[in-house]
């Protein structure tokens, strides 16, 4: 129980800030697959549903990363990049058209 307060803080960002996700990864527990570091560096962290605007929901970065500490992992996404999976155990992989250099993609 308490592991998750002895880990370090990854994101560059604060606990507190405010991310962007979709009603079914919190209500319906879908696995985070999709997680994009916007241009206007916000972070969207999505299943693979089809998403409306009724489903957006926005929560702080520590909920997100309670309900997956996975997603820790890809915390070294600069502005515009994205990192997607098939599946929650699956390992994190950069979308082509992204811009990363060799040593940031090995540490995804």
């Amino acid at each position: 129980m308490f592991d998750k307060f002895l880990k370090k803080h990854k994101f560059k960002e604060p606990k507190n800030q405010a991310v962007f996700t979709c009603l079914h990864i919190i209500k319906e527990n879908k696995p985070i697959l999709y997680v994009k570091h916007d241009d206007e560096g916000d972070w969207q962290f999505l299943c693979r549903e089809n998403h409306t605007t009724e489903d957006a929901r926005i929560i702080a970065l520590q909920e997100i990363i309670d309900i997956d500490p996975s997603v820790s992992k890809v915390s070294n996404l600069k502005c515009g990049q994205t990192a997607v999976r098939e599946r929650k155990e699956s390992k994190w992989n950069l979308l082509w058209g992204t811009f990363m250099t060799k040593d940031e993609f090995i540490k995804l």
